[in-house]
């Protein structure tokens, strides 16, 4: 009688044992496998919304089209007389619109955080890699709220488009590296 109780514990035993990544179970006798833990996310990557992004760049070429077709219909007629006024400002038009491209393209659209504590803006015309501590602030701009600026420990302002998929979680990751973090507006 007791050898059958001994036999029962064992079968039980062996039914209690974990079952496998396929989902079977594994042989009698056979150590049972070990579940390996969730990989980390080496990157978490916070982008500027689609929408906001579409926007500028659709009114900034607008008004590169509308400044191209004036200078095509303008400068036949201004160019042969001596009155040249409607020039210089188309002039002083396409460089603010140039001034303008140059800025929008070198404005980050996505912020990547890494594991080792560093933050790349990535924008069309560069990367800039900033460890998190070193961001003293963040704020919505004053003039512009749909701006948004970093200012580093080296004097150095980065300005983003304020419509960040995620920007609270982002607030979070730098605020975990600097708790001296100042925000305002976001």
């Amino acid at each position: 009688m007791q050898d059958d109780r001994e036999t029962r514990s064992e079968e039980e035993a062996g039914t209690r044992e974990e079952p496998t990544a396929s989902g079977q179970s594994p042989p009698p006798g056979a150590p049972a496998p070990r579940m390996e833990p969730a990989p980390v996310e080496p990157e978490t990557v916070f982008r500027v919304t689609g929408a906001s992004l579409a926007y500028r760049y659709l009114f900034i070429g607008l008004l590169t089209l509308v400044g191209a077709v004036i200078l095509y219909a303008a400068a036949p007629t201004y160019l042969s007389t001596e009155d040249l006024i409607v020039m210089i400002i188309l002039g002083f038009w396409a460089l603010a619109l140039l001034r303008y491209w140059v800025y929008l393209l070198d404005m980050p659209h996505k912020v990547v955080c890494r594991e080792d504590g560093t933050l790349t803006f990535l924008s069309v015309f560069r990367r800039r890699v900033v460890p998190a501590d070193a961001i003293l602030s963040m704020k919505v701009s004053a003039l512009y709220p749909t701006y948004l600026k970093f200012r580093t420990s080296k004097k150095k302002r980065i300005v983003m488009i304020n419509h960040v998929d995620g920007l609270h979680k982002l607030v979070q990751r730098i605020r975990a590296a600097n708790p001296g973090l100042k925000t305002k507006g976001c």
